[in-house]
């Protein structure tokens, strides 16, 4: 048995179990396994590749790039430049707690508007089914959950204007 052929036959359990339980890891992660999947493909032999694959994905998780964008936005707007209001309106579900949080501090004119697009965002009907969970949607959902007392009428209206 040549070398690549012994390559592969070691390859192939660690492949059937990252294929068997791929699903469930996709679901969970947003970039899924990509990265470290690649990195174990054109790296066969370096575990170093699928160790910094891995941290890699782990190290955007938790750094959560779409509320960091949410964040700066709303340090610009509180530094007297303009605030991209039809952007906020359209956040992804990691974005929405710390938008919703800021949301009080938002310019009269764009802080309706805003409420209304996240109400509408995150509180449209979703499967109750568990493979489809989702905790950034699920702390969006929460986050949101709190706008109906702060925000009623204009929020109201802004969606049946809109």
């Amino acid at each position: 048995m040549d070398e690549r052929t012994r390559l592969g036959l070691g390859i192939a359990p660690a492949a059937a179990v990252l294929g068997v339980t791929g699903d469930g890891l996709l679901r969970l992660l947003p970039w899924g396994l990509n990265v470290p999947l690649l990195a174990a493909f054109f790296a066969r032999r370096h575990s170093d590749a699928l160790t910094t694959g891995f941290l890699a994905v782990a190290l955007l998780n938790a750094r959560n790039p779409d509320s960091l964008i949410v964040r700066t936005n709303l340090g610009r707007a509180d530094a007297g430049r303009r605030l991209d209001a039809p952007y906020l309106a359209a956040p992804s579900a990691d974005a929405v707690p710390p938008l919703t949080a800021a949301l009080p501090t938002l310019p009269e004119g764009d802080r309706g508007p805003v409420a209304a697009a996240l109400k509408v965002r995150c509180t449209g009907p979703y499967p109750a089914d568990w493979r489809t969970y989702n905790l950034p949607r699920d702390r969006a959902r929460e986050a949101v959950g709190g706008l109906r007392a702060e925000f009623p009428a204009r929020a109201r209206g802004s969606q049946e204007g809109g």
